[in-house]
């Protein structure tokens, strides 16, 4: 087995280089230090880091908090990934030399290990071959994203050959952790698809169809084609309300993996066309580009997800009884309901998600994301300021004062405004003067390293918010969420 060139592995650890910036990790930097030098004097290295490695700010992102477990039978490599991988999780890494185990009681050690990503060498010792592991290992750990982590091209072609479809070059260190970045994101949507909609959304489903079948679909059709009139539709690109129609199946087509058919989700599909009509841009393809407006009343005062919340649980329609529907949205194979009283309080119902939100009030928004994700904004009761949430941060500054521009989505980013400030990701940028020339920010560009690129400026983060805290109460199932930690650069 090759081990990775010294002289690049010495140079990715170099104590001189600029460290993670340690508030943006979340942890006390003695604490991943001691960490890192726990697990070198475990491996029988004498070695002392005084300093972090560098991690792509996108790596970090992703790999954070996610268990990771690397499986070589070279002490030397596992010395030298163990404080890249440790870093880039936070935390959540751990590595297992292979001495003497047999096939099957090295796959019980991996098992009892459980981890989110496994990254394995083709050969380990005994003349055990990585790629017969993995076969095993995915028998019995099918939701486990396995990694054939090797420094040969010759053996991650074997890797892929037995069936083991992600494999990385464990030699060039920022090359190998991109690629386990990508690896996992299509391995969740993988698992997604295998695993199908929430069981929240398919009891939905069952009711709606149950209860209001196709008659649904075909009322919210016959709303829209009474709205749009032929002028109109041509003017947003329709030839015909058939062409609408159309459209409204091939979305429903391209959006759902399963059961195509199902009144409910071609109700939601028309949903997402209807917002993209009333307020919205679109695409050639008549798919929403740019950024959609809350909200899918009907001029004429129709809630087109109004039914949806009288089929929610028992447990759920208990604890929003005493509010308000603010919102609702569909989209992205998903939909949200935003519930509101007056006591501060909200409730955002998603598919997968059921959150409570304290001391917001006023000027609710609500969107989805092409991805299905949920983008909420309210008043805080922080003073003037407003409150952002984008799935995974409850996010509020003392410079982010509303929200100027409804969101942009792009290709795996969104793009929200408040004023002059920014937030890409949950990176915060000031961007002075640019956030008014919103024409400009369609082909805004943003990398994970905290940069954004509006024309031909470009921003660098001041900070980034970091994962809220949640707390699930037991007897509703309810996440209650803690503002988020903001990380200054």
């Amino acid at each position: 087995m090759s081990n990775p060139n010294p002289e690049h592995a010495t140079k990715a650890l170099n104590p001189s280089a600029s460290e993670v910036q340690l508030s943006q990790i979340g942890l006390f930097r003695r604490d991943l230090l001691a960490q890192i030098n726990e697990a070198q004097r475990e491996l029988g290295s004498t070695a002392k880091y005084r300093s972090l490695p560098v991690i792509d700010a996108r790596v970090q992102e992703v790999l954070q908090g996610k268990r990771i477990l690397m499986v070589d039978d070279s002490r030397e490599v596992l010395e030298h990934w163990s404080p890249l991988l440790i870093t880039a999780s936070l935390g959540s890494a751990s590595c297992l030399l292979h001495e003497s185990q047999d096939l099957k009681q090295l796959a019980a050690v991996i098992q009892k290990r459980n981890p989110e990503i496994l990254l394995l060498d083709y050969s380990l010792n005994g003349g055990i071959s990585g790629a017969n592991l993995a076969k095993l290992l995915r028998a019995v750990m099918p939701q486990m994203l396995i990694v054939g982590f090797s420094s040969s091209q010759e053996s991650n072609s074997k890797f892929i050959a037995s069936g083991t479809i992600y494999t990385a070059d464990k030699s060039r260190e920022e090359e190998a952790l991109s690629r386990i970045v990508t690896s996992f994101e299509y391995h969740l949507k993988a698992e997604e698809k295998r695993l199908g909609p929430s069981p929240l959304f398919l009891e939905i489903e069952e009711a709606f169809n149950r209860i209001y079948g196709h008659k649904s679909y075909e009322q919210i059709l016959k709303l829209l084609c009474a709205h749009f009139k032929p002028e109109a539709l041509s003017e947003l690109g329709y030839s015909s309300h058939r062409d609408l129609e159309g459209t409204i199946d091939n979305l429903t087509h391209r959006t759902f993996t399963s059961n195509v058919g199902s009144p409910f989700r071609r109700v939601l599909s028309a949903i997402e066309i209807a917002t993209v009509l009333y307020c919205g841009e679109r695409d050639s393809e008549g798919i929403r580009s740019g950024y959609l407006r809350a909200g899918v009343e009907h001029p004429e005062g129709v809630n087109y997800l109004s039914t949806i919340a009288s089929l929610l649980p028992e447990k759920i329609r208990s604890v929003i009884a005493t509010g308000t529907m603010l919102r609702a949205q569909a989209g992205g194979e998903s939909f949200g309901l935003l519930y509101g009283n007056s006591t501060q309080e909200r409730h955002l119902i998603t598919p997968e998600q059921f959150i409570r939100f304290d001391g917001v009030a006023g000027e609710d928004c609500l969107y989805i994301s092409p991805q299905g994700k949920p983008l909420f904004y309210a008043k805080s009761e922080l003073g003037d300021g407003a409150v952002f949430f984008d799935g995974v941060r409850l996010m509020v500054h003392p410079e982010l004062t509303s929200c100027s521009h409804p969101p942009r989505f792009y290709t795996g980013h969104y793009i929200l405004h408040s004023n002059q400030y920014v937030i890409a990701n949950g990176f915060l940028f000031n961007c002075e003067r640019a956030s008014e020339e919103i024409n400009g920010w369609s082909q805004a560009k943003f990398s994970a390293k905290g940069e954004l690129t509006v024309s031909d400026r470009k921003f660098v983060a001041i900070g980034r918010f970091l994962p809220s805290q949640r707390t699930v109460e037991r007897e509703s199932g309810m996440t209650v969420l803690k503002y988020s930690e903001f990380a200054s650069s």
